[in-house]
Protein backbone atom coordinates (compact mmCIF):
# COMPACT_ATOMS: atom_id res chain seq x y z
CA UNK A 1 0.00 0.00 0.00
CA UNK A 2 1.47 3.30 -1.12
CA UNK A 3 0.99 6.62 0.66
CA UNK A 4 -0.50 7.99 -2.56
CA UNK A 5 -3.32 5.41 -2.36
CA UNK A 6 -4.16 6.46 1.19
CA UNK A 7 -4.02 10.13 0.18
CA UNK A 8 -6.41 9.44 -2.72
CA UNK A 9 -8.86 7.73 -0.35
CA UNK A 10 -8.64 10.62 2.12
CA UNK A 11 -9.39 13.06 -0.71
CA UNK A 12 -12.40 10.94 -1.72
CA UNK A 13 -13.68 10.97 1.86
CA UNK A 14 -13.19 14.74 2.12
CA UNK A 15 -15.09 15.20 -1.13
CA UNK A 16 -17.97 13.00 0.07
CA UNK A 17 -18.15 14.84 3.39
CA UNK A 18 -18.14 18.19 1.58
CA UNK A 19 -20.90 17.00 -0.74
CA UNK A 20 -23.06 16.13 2.27
CA UNK A 21 -22.60 19.67 3.60
CA UNK A 22 -23.39 21.37 0.30
CA UNK A 23 -26.97 20.80 -0.76
CA UNK A 24 -26.83 20.33 -4.50
CA UNK A 25 -29.83 21.32 -6.58
CA UNK A 26 -32.10 18.35 -6.88
CA UNK A 27 -35.79 17.63 -6.96
CA UNK A 28 -37.60 15.61 -4.33
CA UNK A 29 -41.06 14.05 -4.77
CA UNK A 30 -43.42 12.95 -2.03
CA UNK A 31 -46.71 11.22 -2.77
CA UNK A 32 -49.74 11.17 -0.50
CA UNK A 33 -52.63 8.78 -1.13
CA UNK A 34 -55.90 9.18 0.71
CA UNK A 35 -58.67 6.77 1.67
CA UNK A 36 -61.07 8.37 -0.81
CA UNK A 37 -58.75 7.43 -3.69
CA UNK A 38 -57.39 10.93 -4.21
CA UNK A 39 -53.71 11.74 -4.10
CA UNK A 40 -51.33 14.70 -3.98
CA UNK A 41 -47.87 14.94 -5.45
CA UNK A 42 -45.48 17.28 -3.65
CA UNK A 43 -42.47 18.39 -5.67
CA UNK A 44 -39.67 20.23 -3.89
CA UNK A 45 -37.28 21.81 -6.39
CA UNK A 46 -33.75 22.48 -5.08
CA UNK A 47 -34.07 19.96 -2.27
CA UNK A 48 -32.09 16.71 -2.16
CA UNK A 49 -34.31 13.83 -1.13
CA UNK A 50 -33.85 12.16 2.25
CA UNK A 51 -33.10 8.90 0.39
CA UNK A 52 -30.31 10.57 -1.59
CA UNK A 53 -28.80 12.00 1.61
CA UNK A 54 -29.09 8.60 3.28
CA UNK A 55 -27.39 6.91 0.31
CA UNK A 56 -24.55 9.44 0.45
CA UNK A 57 -24.16 8.91 4.21
CA UNK A 58 -23.92 5.15 3.79
CA UNK A 59 -21.46 5.47 0.89
CA UNK A 60 -19.31 7.83 2.93
CA UNK A 61 -19.43 5.47 5.92
CA UNK A 62 -18.22 2.55 3.79
CA UNK A 63 -15.30 4.54 2.34
CA UNK A 64 -14.43 6.02 5.73
CA UNK A 65 -14.39 2.59 7.34
CA UNK A 66 -12.28 1.17 4.50
CA UNK A 67 -9.52 3.53 5.60
CA UNK A 68 -8.84 0.95 8.34
CA UNK A 69 -7.75 -1.63 5.78
CA UNK A 70 -5.63 0.90 3.89
CA UNK A 71 -3.82 1.89 7.09
CA UNK A 72 -3.26 -1.73 8.13
CA UNK A 73 -1.85 -2.57 4.70
CA UNK A 74 0.47 0.45 4.82
CA UNK A 75 1.79 -0.53 8.24
CA UNK A 76 2.40 -4.09 7.01
CA UNK A 77 4.20 -2.76 3.92
CA UNK A 78 6.68 -0.84 6.08
CA UNK A 79 7.09 -3.75 8.55
CA UNK A 80 5.14 -2.09 11.36
CA UNK A 81 2.51 -3.66 13.60
CA UNK A 82 -0.82 -3.43 11.77
CA UNK A 83 -2.66 -4.48 14.94
CA UNK A 84 -2.09 -0.91 16.16
CA UNK A 85 -4.99 0.08 13.90
CA UNK A 86 -7.36 -2.43 15.50
CA UNK A 87 -6.28 -1.42 19.02
CA UNK A 88 -6.78 2.22 18.17
CA UNK A 89 -10.27 1.62 16.74
CA UNK A 90 -11.24 -0.28 19.89
CA UNK A 91 -10.13 2.70 22.02
CA UNK A 92 -12.27 5.17 20.06
CA UNK A 93 -15.85 6.22 20.66
CA UNK A 94 -17.06 6.87 17.09
CA UNK A 95 -15.10 4.43 14.89
CA UNK A 96 -16.73 1.25 16.29
CA UNK A 97 -20.19 2.75 15.61
CA UNK A 98 -19.01 3.73 12.12
CA UNK A 99 -17.93 0.10 11.61
CA UNK A 100 -21.47 -1.09 12.40
CA UNK A 101 -23.03 1.42 9.99
CA UNK A 102 -20.57 0.66 7.17
CA UNK A 103 -20.77 -3.11 7.59
CA UNK A 104 -24.57 -3.03 7.70
CA UNK A 105 -24.58 -0.89 4.52
CA UNK A 106 -22.23 -3.36 2.77
CA UNK A 107 -23.73 -6.62 3.98
CA UNK A 108 -27.37 -5.74 4.72
CA UNK A 109 -27.24 -7.21 8.22
CA UNK A 110 -24.88 -7.47 11.16
CA UNK A 111 -23.99 -10.80 12.70
CA UNK A 112 -21.23 -9.24 14.82
CA UNK A 113 -21.10 -5.69 16.09
CA UNK A 114 -17.80 -3.84 16.41
CA UNK A 115 -19.38 -1.40 18.86
CA UNK A 116 -21.35 -4.09 20.70
CA UNK A 117 -24.43 -1.94 20.06
CA UNK A 118 -25.47 -3.16 16.60
CA UNK A 119 -25.78 0.49 15.55
CA UNK A 120 -28.31 1.16 12.81
CA UNK A 121 -29.69 4.01 10.71
CA UNK A 122 -33.42 3.64 10.17
CA UNK A 123 -34.42 6.91 8.50
CA UNK A 124 -33.45 10.33 7.26
CA UNK A 125 -35.71 13.17 8.38
CA UNK A 126 -35.91 16.28 6.20
CA UNK A 127 -36.96 19.55 7.90
CA UNK A 128 -37.68 22.97 6.47
CA UNK A 129 -39.78 25.99 7.28
CA UNK A 130 -42.06 28.02 5.05
CA UNK A 131 -39.77 31.05 4.96
CA UNK A 132 -37.42 29.25 2.60
CA UNK A 133 -40.04 28.75 -0.08
CA UNK A 134 -39.56 30.84 -3.18
CA UNK A 135 -42.77 29.94 -4.96
CA UNK A 136 -45.80 27.76 -4.39
CA UNK A 137 -47.82 26.53 -7.33
CA UNK A 138 -50.85 24.38 -6.63
CA UNK A 139 -52.37 22.75 -9.73
CA UNK A 140 -54.63 19.71 -9.94
CA UNK A 141 -53.49 17.94 -6.79
CA UNK A 142 -49.85 18.73 -7.53
CA UNK A 143 -47.95 21.09 -5.26
CA UNK A 144 -44.72 22.58 -6.57
CA UNK A 145 -42.41 24.20 -4.05
CA UNK A 146 -39.19 25.94 -5.05
CA UNK A 147 -36.70 26.02 -2.20
CA UNK A 148 -34.92 29.36 -2.22
CA UNK A 149 -31.87 28.18 -0.28
CA UNK A 150 -31.26 24.39 -0.29
CA UNK A 151 -28.67 24.74 2.48
CA UNK A 152 -31.38 25.92 4.87
CA UNK A 153 -32.97 22.46 4.75
CA UNK A 154 -31.86 20.28 7.61
CA UNK A 155 -31.53 16.52 7.69
CA UNK A 156 -31.48 14.36 10.77
CA UNK A 157 -30.20 10.82 10.48
CA UNK A 158 -30.48 9.25 13.91
CA UNK A 159 -28.43 6.20 14.78
CA UNK A 160 -29.89 3.83 17.35
CA UNK A 161 -28.61 0.74 19.10
CA UNK A 162 -30.33 -2.66 19.02
CA UNK A 163 -32.62 -1.55 21.87
CA UNK A 164 -33.75 1.61 20.08
CA UNK A 165 -31.60 3.94 22.20
CA UNK A 166 -30.34 7.03 20.39
CA UNK A 167 -26.55 7.02 19.90
CA UNK A 168 -25.85 10.03 17.67
CA UNK A 169 -26.62 11.64 14.33
CA UNK A 170 -24.99 10.01 11.29
CA UNK A 171 -23.69 13.30 9.86
CA UNK A 172 -21.91 14.03 13.14
CA UNK A 173 -20.67 10.44 13.33
CA UNK A 174 -18.97 10.78 9.93
CA UNK A 175 -17.17 13.99 10.92
CA UNK A 176 -16.10 12.66 14.34
CA UNK A 177 -14.94 9.34 12.85
CA UNK A 178 -12.85 11.17 10.26
CA UNK A 179 -11.34 13.25 13.08
CA UNK A 180 -10.46 10.04 14.95
CA UNK A 181 -8.75 8.63 11.85
CA UNK A 182 -6.80 11.86 11.37
CA UNK A 183 -5.65 11.70 15.01
CA UNK A 184 -4.36 8.17 14.42
CA UNK A 185 -2.58 9.17 11.20
CA UNK A 186 -0.90 12.13 12.93
CA UNK A 187 0.58 9.68 15.45
CA UNK A 188 2.17 7.63 12.65
CA UNK A 189 5.47 9.16 11.49
CA UNK A 190 5.50 7.00 8.35
CA UNK A 191 1.93 7.86 7.33
CA UNK A 192 1.19 11.40 8.55
CA UNK A 193 2.41 12.94 5.26
CA UNK A 194 -0.97 12.03 3.70
CA UNK A 195 -2.73 14.77 5.71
Amino acid sequence: MQLSEIKTLIQRIESLLESLQQRKSDTTYFYENYDDGSSVTWRFANAPSPQKILDEVQTTAVWLWSLKDYLKERLKAINKNSNEVESYVNSCHHLPILADIANRAKHGNLIKSRSGKFAEIEECIMSMNSCILKAVNDQDANVDLLIDNPESISYEIPIHDQNGNYLCDALILLEKSFDEWKDFIKQQPHIRAVL
